[in-house]
């Protein structure tokens, strides 16, 4: 057992080969200098980004060129959503000077116009938005939960939530009219998903981990993605395969916040995030199991990216950079060749009482014993013990039993072994 605590935190090692993005991303001509925050494309050449002091940037070329539109205001711009070509809404923060709030912004020309109102009470700062048509929408409201529109924005109404309601949202996933997610949470505090199946007049909380989910990528109606993190633990991934019952919650050990996550086939993603000091792409070639981290033209830093096909492919950032994507990799250029894991993922919620979630991961079919110890290395409980498949597990351990302490999990998977250390806290 000591040999198996010395070894409770231990570093999986991975040799790539890497593709650089300044190799597969082209900057683009810009018209604007202000930071760039979001993205959204209505298909593959026709788009939108916006940033700081009213920007609004527009393009029906692919991004050849890009245009400014004027949106008649001087507030950072945070989000935006067209549900077709010529119906757009966008919010952004008046803070300034009093009153402070939200302004909802709103064309249904393409953005050759916009009008602006201010949303009907001070002090809320909406974000994000999404329409999933031109009456359909939802917004996220910090500290005031949610609020839903079936008729284009003229009535706001206030959500049901049925946990964790006051924690600021990130972003929006919806398969659907009915059914959908948001994502946020509080850095150092806790990351969080709310699903809706009744096209959120209700909505449900569930913690993910300790850091916020920023964006999300949904690809069926069981599997949804998330990335985020925080500068203290790094990019983090969450992760259901059954429809936001239960999350997974990853570190992948690398320095930044991921704030874009956007996939051109369903193998090749990419994350768009901050770096700190120098702007970076991550990259997956495996379905977001493993990535890895790939630079930026002239290291910018970048806010969002998306993808609205295979072959397009669009990012922004600071100072108004914008990107576009000139792959896919070719023959030439090596992707990235990882080394096969196990891995055993630190319990969420820690300290607990009285139950928690232990994820781990396997790459081959293989046999797997998870066993709880307390401190003295004396067995308590043995949580799995059965032949699995490849791929992402999860497993619960309830502690009502056992007193407040520190104790320990292992897992035991072919010659891999490892462990963690855990607190139940009463």
């Amino acid at each position: 057992m000591n040999k198996i605590f010395c070894s409770s935190l231990f570093t999986i090692i991975s040799l790539f080969s890497i593709v650089s993005g300044q190799d597969l991303w082209k900057k683009q001509l810009s018209p604007t200098s202000k930071n760039l925050n979001k993205l959204v494309f209505t298909d593959s050449i026709t788009g939108w980004a916006v940033g700081d002091s009213g920007a609004i940037l527009h393009t029906t070329n692919g991004g050849e060129n890009w245009l400014i539109q004027q949106s008649g205001i001087d507030a950072n711009i945070h989000s935006v959503t067209f549900p077709t070509p010529f119906s757009g809404r966008a919010l952004a923060w008046k803070s300034d000077v009093p009153p402070y709030g939200t302004y909802i912004l709103r064309t249904s020309d393409g953005g050759i116009t916009w009008e602006n109102e201010f949303f009907r009470e001070e002090n809320i700062f909406l974000q994000p938005v999404y329409f999933i048509d031109s009456l359909t929408g939802w917004v996220g409201a910090g500290s005031a939960g949610l609020y839903y529109t079936t008729d284009g924005g003229r009535e706001w109404i206030s959500s049901e939530i049925d946990s964790f309601g006051g924690f600021p949202k990130k972003d929006f996933a919806f398969l659907n009219k009915e059914y959908g997610y948001v994502c946020g949470g509080t850095f150092d505090v806790v990351g969080l998903i709310w699903r809706t199946s009744d096209g959120g007049r209700t909505w449900q909380g569930k913690p993910t981990g300790p850091e916020p989910v920023h964006k999300l990528h949904l690809r069926d109606s069981l599997l949804v993605e998330g990335i985020g993190g925080d500068f203290e633990y790094g990019v983090s991934v969450v992760r259901t395969t059954d429809a936001g019952m239960q999350w997974s919650y990853t570190e992948l050990n690398i320095f930044g916040i991921g704030l874009g996550l956007a996939f051109r086939t369903p193998a090749e993603g990419w994350v768009s995030m901050n770096g700190g000091l120098t702007g970076k792409f991550l990259l997956t070639i495996d379905s977001g199991y493993t990535w890895v981290e790939s630079p930026t033209p002239d290291s910018v830093y970048l806010a969002d990216v998306v993808f609205p096909d295979s072959l397009h492919g669009y990012a922004v950032g600071q100072n108004g950079i914008i990107l576009r994507y000139t792959g896919p990799l070719s023959a030439t250029q090596k992707a990235p060749v990882h080394k096969k894991e196990y891995s055993l993922n630190q319990n969420f919620p820690n300290p607990f009482n009285p139950a928690t979630t232990i994820s781990y991961e396997l790459y081959e079919r293989t046999f797997v014993v998870i066993t709880i110890y307390d401190i003295l290395g004396k067995e308590k409980e043995t949580l799995v013990k059965a032949e699995q498949f490849p791929g992402i597990h999860q497993v619960q351990f309830d502690g009502s039993g056992l007193p407040s302490g520190v104790y320990y999990y292992t897992m035991k998977a072919g010659q891999y072994l490892s462990a963690r250390k855990m607190v139940i806290l009463k």
